[in-house]
Formats: structure tokens, C-alpha cells, sequence
């Protein structure tokens, strides 16, 4: 049994990002994504501030192992992704967004998991350049014969107005 059958075998509900590839789950979406260029306001101090989308290709951009983040980027805006030469990759986007804050790169965030960094200004969006992922999102995955009973029902409200909410913030 693999971990995630595992996993799957001894929860009710989980909330995956991803595309929606789950044959044998039930999905439900909570929420997309804007995605954009964030970093340390030290690289936007420094001597190569970003300015336009051209000025992210001097510095080093924090991704995935694959690069889709950049690459997806780069030709939604009509930018060559052959034209990144310096990347620091993670297996975890956690990671990615530490090495951010650190000044270490300008890292692709979103609208949800890098909200409280930009509000405190430990990044910031360096660009008005974004993204809206389609089908690259959180969802809400369960078993689809599961009951639905009173409490997994107020537990799914509660997560969708809570973020619904927070999207409106």
C-alpha cells in the first residue's frame, strides 16, 4: 500500500493542490489561484530592481524541480522560458518562499499562501504581472461514497466561507 493509498484509507476529506487527476475521489473546488512574482523588498533596494517582466531574467528564480511556475509565467507574458538561466528549485514551495524573504531569488507566490508575507512587507510583488491558474488549485477530495453527515457538512461550509472570505480580502 502506497503512502498516499494509506493516507486516503485513513481520512474522510482532504485538501489537495493540484490539477484534478483523482479518478477514484469525489472533488469539489475551493479555490484558484492568482499567481505572481514575489520577493525581499532588499532585491527591489538593490542594484537590479524589477521593473518590468525582461528585469526578472537578472535574477535567480526559485521554482519547482520541473521550472513550470517560471515557464508557465514567461509565456503567459510572451517571454521565452528558454531565457532563465539562473534558477534555485525545491521540492517544497515552503522552502521556495523562505529562500524569497531571504533575498535569496524572486520566487512565484499566490493570492493565499503568501498573503500574510505581503502584508507584512516580508515580500513583496515587484510586478502587477499575474496569472490566474485554471485548473491548478485546491480541492476539497473524498471518498465518493462518503456520508455526509452533520458534522463533515459543517466542517465543508465552514472551509468554503472561510475561503471565500479570505479570496475577497
Amino acid at each position: 500500500m502506497s503512502a498516499s493509498t494509506r493516507r486516503r484509507a485513513e481520512c474522510d476529506l482532504e485538501i489537495l493542490y493540484g490539477r484534478p487527476n483523482w479518478p477514484d475521489r469525489s472533488i469539489r473546488l475551493l479555490r484558484q489561484l492568482d499567481v505572481f512574482p514575489v520577493c525581499s523588498p532588499r532585491i527591489m533596494n538593490g542594484p537590479d530592481p524589477v521593473r518590468k517582466v525582461d528585469d526578472l531574467f537578472k535574477h535567480v528564480l526559485i521554482d519547482e524541480p520541473e521550472g513550470s511556475h517560471w515557464r508557465e509565467f514567461m509565456v503567459a507574458h510572451g517571454k521565452d522560458p528558454v531565457l532563465i538561466n539562473k534558477t534555485l528549485r525545491f521540492d517544497d514551495f515552503n522552502h521556495g518562499i523562505v529562500a524569497a524573504r531571504e533575498g535569496l531569488g524572486v520566487a512565484i507566490g499566490d493570492d493565499l499562501t503568501t498573503a500574510n508575507d505581503l502584508t507584512t512587507g516580508r515580500l513583496v510583488r515587484p510586478l502587477p504581472a499575474m496569472v490566474s491558474r485554471q485548473s491548478l488549485a485546491y480541492y476539497l477530495v473524498f471518498a465518493p461514497n462518503l456520508s455526509i453527515s452533520g458534522p463533515v457538512a459543517a466542517f465543508i461550509d465552514w472551509l468554503t466561507r472561510n475561503i471565500q472570505r479570505n479570496q475577497m480580502d
